[in-house]
């Protein structure tokens, strides 16, 4: 949860791709216009060499003033609740009720 609080805050997370880490930042190579906009940075395989290349593109973004502040920006801005996975079991289990029947 640390990364959620980290972008909550304006914080840019730096982590390795795997598990819940993987799920919650979205890299800006892997950003899709329109649908989830870029919050963090991601290194893989995750290395004992891999967090320090990961540093050369967080420092290119920092130079970037605009774009870094876009990427806070999205950071605070992303919806981390549990409303739309609610939405989707609920349509999940309302339908398995309803072929049930």
């Amino acid at each position: 949860l640390t990364q959620l609080c980290a972008m909550h805050y304006g914080a840019i997370p730096i982590a390795g791709k795997v598990g819940g880490l993987a799920d919650t930042i979205v890299d800006p190579g892997e950003a899709v216009s329109g649908a989830k906009a870029a919050t963090g940075l991601h290194f893989f395989p995750v290395t004992r060499d891999a967090p320090e290349s990961a540093l050369h593109p967080a420092a290119d973004r920092w130079m970037d003033r605009p774009g870094w502040r876009t990427l806070q920006a999205n950071g605070m801005r992303a919806d981390v609740s549990w409303a739309e996975p609610a939405r989707d079991y609920f349509g999940l289990y309302s339908a398995l009720l309803a072929s049930s029947k």
